[in-house]
């Protein structure tokens, strides 16, 4: 772990205010002197003692800082303490900068293991075994190098899933075997032999690849390892094919194949039972160190409580929010079936999206379009199209002539439709982004065991998504450790997501009130 910079330290000097401030934020407490000492110059004898130390030594020894703890009315720190955090030169001394250092070092991990720093001074501070020291802070004690022989010397699985291809996953969808079926009796009914044929074609590779699913349902309740559970919501094919492919391209990188990853693949598996389902669900996010929760365009109850879930349990959530231009998604979408765009669409009006002021100006650009009430117009004809291509459907996994003849009759409108979903996605994907980084106060959940505030990690890109999460399997993310006056908080920032990952809060009533009920 590397802590980068500390704002309320970064600022600090070498005279005996800043060093006393220094010291407070080590100690995690304000400096308290004796009532005598409030008399008129004995506050400042203290500080002419302390700058007399400060002046006269360059480097301190680890005795002479417990010299000045005492001074300042604190309790002295032992030697692994010292050692551990301060990294004293072969004399045994350290100057000023690395006194700034250890307690930047000191406070980072406080923030990562207890979420209080007096807790954490207080517990850490009189360990007299260095392996006593390690054994409190871990996991987070653990090097790179420990932890990536950790993964290295994994023998190789007994078992491995039989990977189902991307254009057949979503016939494992809970309710794509009774749409098939009901789909077949209707054409049957019908006398519709064209369409009979296709969807037996369907029905005769649901069965197997089920049947693949199931095996490899049970192959990954067998493996020793579970680092990495994929939190997602999938219905439609084009779900479960985009699903596929981030899974495809986040573990197939470079920089993660060596860690040798087992992870729970949701395009790869199934269990027709709900409550099997979602038991299996609840013993995977159990069993997995980390959750990458996929942002869609639409979110889902089950996929946010298992984001909940990873949380209370004290164990880090990676979300990943695609970071789309217009131009990009529209590239992505449009071989999307309409009713996706019809669905969106409406949901998105139903959030008044369409009824912002700046979101109209935008649209008038991006539609080539004069005015607000051409916008308005716009949309009301683009609803009624969809509406009608929804009404001329008989079958749900296939197109009739009729919505083939409303789509071709309405080819223009319909391409600008996509357009029109393509920017509105683009500008959601970045507010859902900013929510979970800065806005969101569920993005930040109290581990339930311990207190500790634990927050998500908010990446746009694959190569992101990879390289953070292999800082988070070995130990080596980087933090700043920064202090939010407005919201009266400390963060702990991360340097890849830039998102705060633990928070400890300036009222000291909720603080005291909190760490006196809440582990009792």
């Amino acid at each position: 772990m590397r802590f980068a910079d500390d704002d309320k330290i970064s600022c600090l000097r070498n005279t005996a205010d800043d060093i006393i401030k220094l010291f407070e934020l080590f100690c995690g407490e304000e400096i308290k002197w004796e009532k005598s000492s409030k008399k008129k110059g004995e506050l400042q004898r203290e500080k002419n003692l302390l700058t007399e130390i400060l002046t006269a030594k360059y480097n301190l020894a680890y005795e002479q800082v417990n010299e000045l703890l005492l001074l300042l009315n604190q309790d002295r720190i032992s030697k692994p303490f010292f050692d551990f955090f301060f990294g004293p030169n072969k004399d045994g001394e350290i100057n000023l900068d690395q006194l700034r250092e250890g307690v930047k070092k000191f406070r980072g991990y406080a923030l990562l293991k207890y979420g209080n720093f007096r807790f954490a001074f207080k517990a850490l501070s009189r360990k007299n075994d260095l392996q006593c020291l390690l054994k409190a802070l871990r996991p987070y004690s653990y090097t790179e190098e420990e932890r990536m022989k950790c993964y290295e010397l994994r023998s190789e699985r007994a078992l491995n899933i039989t990977k189902i291809p991307k254009h057949k996953t979503w016939l494992l969808g809970y309710l794509t075997g009774g749409i098939i079926e009901k789909d077949i009796k209707l054409a049957k009914e019908l006398n519709d032999e064209e369409s009979v044929r296709c969807l037996l074609q369907e029905a005769e590779e649901y069965q197997p690849c089920v049947q693949t699913a199931d095996i490899n349902t049970d192959i990954y309740m067998t493996w020793d390892y579970m680092d990495v559970y994929v939190a997602t919501s999938m219905r439609g094919k084009w779900e479960y094919e985009s699903c596929y492919d981030f899974i495809e391209q986040l573990f197939s990188h470079e920089i993660l194949l060596p860690l040798k990853l087992r992870y729970f693949d949701p395009t790869q598996c199934v269990k027709k039972s709900r409550i099997d389902k979602g038991l299996l669900e609840s013993f995977m996010l159990k069993r997995a160190d980390c959750t990458i929760y996929l942002a869609q365009e639409a979110e889902t109850l089950g996929k946010d409580s298992e984001l909940a879930a990873t949380l209370a349990q004290g164990k880090p959530v990676i979300v990943y929010v695609p970071k789309e231009s217009s131009d990009g998604y529209y590239k992505k979408i449009e071989d999307y079936p309409s009713e996706f765009f019809r669905r969106r669409l409406l949901q998105l009006d139903a959030e008044e999206f369409f009824s912002e002021p700046e979101i109209q100006k935008d649209l008038q650009n991006e539609l080539g379009l004069q005015s607000v009430e051409a916008v308005e117009a716009f949309l009301i004809k683009v609803f009624g199209v969809l509406d009608a291509y929804v009404n001329a459907r008989i079958y749900n996994l296939l197109e009739s002539k009729r919505q083939q003849e409303v789509k071709l009759n309405n080819k223009d409108i319909i391409d600008r439709a996509k357009k029109l979903l393509a920017f509105a996605e683009s500008v959601s994907f970045e507010r859902k982004a900013i929510s979970l980084r800065e806005k969101h106060p569920l993005a930040i959940q109290v581990n339930l065991s311990n207190g500790v505030a634990n927050g998500v990690f908010v990446v746009r890109s694959i190569p992101d998504c990879a390289e953070l999460l292999y800082k988070l399997l070995t130990n080596s993310m980087e933090f700043r450790i920064e202090h939010d006056a407005r919201e009266g908080i400390t963060k702990l920032i991360e340097s890849i997501s830039k998102s705060p990952y633990r928070v400890v809060t300036d009222n000291m009533k909720l603080t005291n009130s909190f760490w006196n009920f809440y582990l009792t």
